[in-house]
């Protein structure tokens, strides 16, 4: 799996991924993700503790809104918004961006 260090190595990958469906996930990666405890292997509504059809995630795609500012800023926005989720859940958590396919 490639590692990004910076936030230009992230605004690179959606650079060479236009039109690609690319999201953000706080947990503690892909393996611990598929291989969680229990059969449900999915994420829980935090508020309600409802089991949800698939793992949470956030989309990474440039809203139209955004205009013409910089990428490097939009992603740093987007990482911003659930970096909350490494002080609830444990230093292990680190954002990590999958793909839809």
């Amino acid at each position: 799996m490639r590692v990004l260090h910076t936030l230009d190595d992230l605004a690179a990958l959606l650079r060479a991924c236009p039109g690609e469906d690319l999201y953000v996930r706080w947990s503690r990666g892909p393996g611990a993700d598929l291989n969680g405890p229990g059969e449900h292997r999915g994420s829980v509504d935090a508020l309600t503790g409802v089991p949800l059809p698939g793992l949470s995630a956030n989309s990474l795609r440039v809203e139209p809104w955004w205009g013409e500012r910089s990428l490097r800023l939009w992603v740093a926005r987007r990482l911003y918004d659930y970096r909350h989720l490494r002080d609830v859940h444990g230093p292990e958590v680190r954002p990590w961006v999958p793909r839809r396919r």
